[in-house]
């Protein structure tokens, strides 16, 4: 009796045992559950932070002023006046004759010709009773309201206008310096000295401090200017910013280059911060696992023997 007791109370005993194992390894198990999403989460956070601080890297190399330029940035205002001024040229530069038959076969003028000559004939055939006077007349109405068809299909247009303008206006920088120079009211315009600084700086013809000291004063703010490529042309010329206004546009380089500078500070500390958290909770992760592994493991053992 004695040994059946003894037997019955270690059975009882492996039971509550493993009973104890069963609840702690579900709480083991939730607890894992819950480590690893922390870790997914800061691995997540790790790498935003990382992305991040890759854009403000490339943001602060290019929060900076140019060093060069190669191509010209004409102001669309040069561009207009250049273009009419070929439109004016391609309007002036046709024959007389053009001009004539223009002003004969457009325009109110064939109307007005056919009606009198329609007037006149009808008046002498009245006049002289017979009908011929009226039938020329009528030939020359005819004449005269045909005539625009007829001389379009004789002597069609060489070209467009517009598309004589824009194949004029200037490409290369020795071109616009010639423009500049046969256009003297264009050329003193801020416009105009910001381009012929440019096409001096790009020919490297010697007239680029010439032509920045050309500027009264202080050089104003404009839409058609880009103050980068005023920077690069002062320092080019006096190894300095000098204008108003590429001093101001390195303050605002200088502005925003100081705050990415702080904003990746303080990236830099939260990234350090997620990379730690991140190797702890993996490594918790993993020895959790093992541990609810290792007491499932040995509850299907018991379960097996049962």
């Amino acid at each position: 009796m004695t040994a059946i007791s003894s037997r019955k109370t270690g059975q009882s005993a492996l039971i509550d045992m493993a009973g104890d194992i069963a609840n702690d390894a579900i709480r083991l198990s939730e607890r894992h559950r819950k480590v690893k999403l922390a870790s997914r989460l800061f691995s997540g956070g790790t790498l935003g932070v990382a992305v991040s601080l890759l854009i403000m890297g490339v943001w602060h190399y290019f929060a900076a002023p140019s060093v060069t330029f190669r191509s010209l940035d004409v102001p669309q205002s040069i561009v207009s006046a250049a273009a009419q001024a070929a439109s004016g040229a391609a309007s002036l530069g046709g024959s007389p004759f053009d001009s004539i038959a223009s002003m004969i076969f457009t325009g109110p003028f064939p109307i007005i010709m056919a009606v009198t000559a329609l007037v006149v004939g009808l008046a002498l055939s009245v006049v002289r009773g017979s009908f011929s006077a009226l039938v020329g007349a009528g030939a020359f109405a005819f004449a005269m309201f045909m005539g625009p068809q007829m001389f379009g299909a004789m002597f069609p247009s060489s070209g467009n206008d517009g598309a004589t303008a824009a194949a004029a206006v200037p490409e290369k920088p020795a071109e616009w310096q010639a423009w500049l120079k046969d256009h003297p009211k264009e050329a003193s315009t801020d416009a105009g000295r910001y381009l012929a600084a440019q096409v001096a700086y790009l020919t490297k013809n010697g007239a680029l401090k010439v032509a920045l000291l050309s500027w009264p004063g202080t050089l104003s703010a404009s839409s058609e200017i880009d103050p980068s490529r005023v920077i690069v042309m002062e320092r080019s010329a006096f190894n300095e910013a000098r204008s108003s206004m590429a001093e101001a546009k390195l303050a605002d380089y200088q502005h925003t280059r100081d705050r990415l500078r702080a904003a990746s500070s303080s990236a830099a500390l939260w990234l350090a911060a997620l990379v730690v958290a991140t190797l702890v909770t993996r490594r918790l992760r993993k020895t959790m696992g093992a541990r609810v592994e290792s007491a499932m493991g040995y509850l299907a053992t018991r379960e097996a023997k049962a």
